[in-house]
């Protein structure tokens, strides 16, 4: 789910047996085993971040797994992010916006584009 086209079909392209939906997460009623935001969280407002991840977290099955990736702080802010962060950074978010998660693993990877 996305709420633009060009990563759907970015995403079909690679994996076109798996349905994927232009629409809003708030659109969805179903529960997952695995919920992702990748390169998400960092373009969500400060203020909607709790909101956020409730919502990701209801999306959940119980002992279903979150997989979030987030840019670190190493990377210049991107026009299009509100912050970057660090792993103290997330694990206050979390905590902020009360969910029940708990991080199991944690991988730090940092890598320039290939057009760097």
């Amino acid at each position: 789910v996305d709420l633009a086209l060009k990563p759907i079909m970015f995403a079909r392209a690679f994996h076109p047996e798996i349905d994927f939906h232009v629409k809003d997460t708030t659109e969805i009623n179903d529960d997952f085993d695995i919920v992702t935001a990748i390169e998400v969280l960092e373009q969500i407002p400060d203020e909607e971040v709790s909101q956020f991840l409730n919502l990701i977290t209801k999306a959940t099955k119980k002992g279903g797994y979150v997989l979030l990736c987030v840019p670190t702080t190493k990377r210049e802010l991107s026009p299009k992010h509100y912050r970057h962060y660090t792993l103290g950074k997330l694990k206050s978010q979390l905590k902020d916006s009360q969910v029940k998660l708990k991080i199991k693993k944690v991988e730090f990877i940092y890598r320039l584009p290939l057009w760097l």
